[in-house]
């Protein structure tokens, strides 16, 4: 094994608002064990979310997972997903809101797999539960758009493998915020996920997800 320890600070306007430590521990076998912590420094607000995201070349444009679905999730809206085993392109999970905002979440992830019309790419694995969100597009180009037909798709694959992500709020779709309950207040917090190249013509994603890891000498 190999052990890669990272020690990053999130800056906005050259102020320290929190610290980052990612251990990665890559295994012989190909799995990437991803072990994230974050800490808050001095006065923070709630977080948006709480992750990683990373970024594939668009050719990567299918999608299949164990969790909530078929349908977007959130932490505060997923009572009618039921847990499941599902699969789609990419650009299906894109929910077509008037105004460009966040959209196509998935929760209570099991396992999701990222692959190419092949059936090849990267499988990542909760430990125990990730809040997922695979999309066409990526954050730039969100926050660029006024409306969903001012968005540019097609660039990357990019995958947000979260902890959690804040609630929606809006209860009656205007009112009221994100119950406290659904935020995620300023503390430390850890999370687990593992990563894995797959190739589901291949190997079962639902078999390769329960593998266990190889025994630490």
């Amino acid at each position: 094994t190999v052990r890669v320890t990272a020690n990053n600070r999130v800056n906005a306007r050259e102020k320290l608002l929190s610290r980052q430590k990612p251990v990665k521990t890559i295994y012989g076998s190909g799995d990437v064990s991803v072990e994230t912590t974050y800490t808050p420094v001095g006065q923070v607000p709630p977080l948006a979310r709480v992750g990683m995201q990373l970024s594939m070349p668009g050719a990567f444009g299918q999608m299949e997972w164990y969790g909530r679905g078929s349908h977007e999730s959130y932490w505060d809206r997923k009572e009618g997903a039921r847990v499941g085993r599902y699969a789609g392109k990419v650009t299906e999970q894109f929910f077509n809101h008037l105004m460009a905002q966040e959209n196509g979440n998935k929760t209570d992830v099991r396992w999701v797999a990222v692959t190419n019309a092949g059936g090849a790419g990267l499988l990542a694995v909760g430990e125990p539960l990730l809040s997922v969100n695979v999309r066409d597009y990526t954050d730039e180009a969100l926050l660029r758009a006024k409306t969903t037909q001012e968005l540019t798709h097609g660039a990357a694959t990019v995958v947000n493998l979260d902890h959690q992500q804040m609630g929606l709020g809006g209860d009656d779709s205007w009112s009221p915020r994100t119950h406290p309950e659904y935020q995620l207040p300023a503390k430390t917090y850890t999370y687990r996920f593992r990563l894995r190249f797959i190739d589901t013509a291949k190997t079962n994603p639902d078999e390769a997800a329960r593998a266990p890891l190889p025994a630490l000498k």
